[in-house]
């Protein structure tokens, strides 16, 4: 007959499984350096801290890729807009270096020109991926009408007015800001487009749009358009009225190039603000994190003690679960 040990071996086994548990969770600790990998394993506290810390995160994280993208968007209307005055300063640097003939060669200025408009109007349709970034909230159509003949047809008539008439530089800017937006090219879509806006933080948006129908591109479109459609003067009248047609369109193009320079400050303001609050947000980004750690990071050290002691009772405790399985009643007799 033996002694019945059943009660002490139970106890014993849940002891140990108990130990083993805890062994499991902090080598899992010490694997991961977290507390728990789920919420369950925080205190309410730590949980509730650890959440509200990682939905800021996650709004910190959403807030720098808008601004991310917004800056990406912004470098290529910036690139875009100075390519249009270069463009179009070449055309009157060109302008004034002729203007030192007697005799004006027409068709070299209107080669140059055409050249310069075609490039402006390929920077004035820019795009990124899908989507036109001068077009305000109609991203998916060109601001400028591709293959639009409004612009030429309407100049080219008001240029042979001019020549066979009297004509001063003041009228020729007066008469060219006559022909409208649509008579330009430009689209009706971009003309009631909305702004485009970035949330960058909470309750603020930046509207960093640029429309083509500025009054800046639209001088621009109108001088070089002046110069692209001129036709080379036969009597001292028209060569007369030739010049002051070409100092109209000089001004017109001064005057668009230094919109375009404003348009072009601004932009980069905003985007100066768009890169210090992402700056701060990937600061505060690291405040988070660190916040974070302090909720759900475990003591390494702490953890590593705890370990190893319980790894020590756990061995002793198999050596008294083995010695009370060998108990019989004959070890008594």
């Amino acid at each position: 007959m033996s002694i019945s040990t059943i009660g002490s071996l139970l106890s014993q086994q849940y002891f140990l499984r108990t130990l083993r548990t805890d062994l499991n969770a902090y080598q899992e600790q010490i694997a991961t350096g977290k507390k728990s990998s789920t919420f369950s394993g925080l205190t309410a506290t730590e949980t509730v801290n650890s959440m509200t810390f990682r939905q800021n995160l996650r709004e910190m994280d959403n807030y720098i890729q808008n601004i991310n993208v917004a800056l990406t968007r912004t470098s290529v209307m910036n690139e875009s807009m100075i390519d249009i005055t270069d463009y179009a300063r070449d055309v009157t640097t060109q302008l004034r270096a002729q203007m030192q003939d007697t005799e004006p060669n027409a068709q070299v200025l209107v080669d140059s020109a055409a050249t310069a408009l075609d490039q402006v109007k390929q920077r004035m349709n820019a795009k990124l991926g899908d989507r036109y970034l001068f077009s305000g909230t109609d991203i998916d159509n060109a601001p400028l009408v591709a293959g639009g003949t409004n612009l030429d047809t309407n100049f080219s008539a008001m240029i042979a007015g001019w020549l066979s008439g009297g004509v001063t530089a003041d009228q020729v800017v007066i008469d060219a800001r006559t022909v409208s937006d649509e008579q330009l090219d430009i689209s009706a879509g971009v003309l009631s487009a909305g702004a485009i806006t970035v949330p960058t933080d909470s309750d603020v948006n930046i509207d960093y749009s640029v429309y083509a129908h500025n009054d800046g591109f639209q001088d621009v479109l109108r001088g070089l358009a002046i110069i692209s459609n001129l036709q080379q003067p036969t009597t001292p009248a028209e060569q007369e009225n030739f010049w002051n047609i070409i100092n109209g369109a000089i001004e017109l193009i001064d005057n668009g190039t230094a919109s375009i320079d404003q348009e072009i400050a601004v932009l980069g303001n905003k985007s100066r603000i768009m890169e210090e609050t992402k700056a701060e947000h990937t600061d505060f980004q690291g405040t988070l994190e660190a916040f974070i750690g302090e909720e759900e990071d475990v003591d390494m050290a702490e953890a590593s003690m705890y370990f190893q002691q319980i790894q020590t009772q756990l061995e002793a405790s198999y050596t008294v679960t083995a010695q009370v399985r060998q108990l019989s009643l004959v070890f008594y007799l």
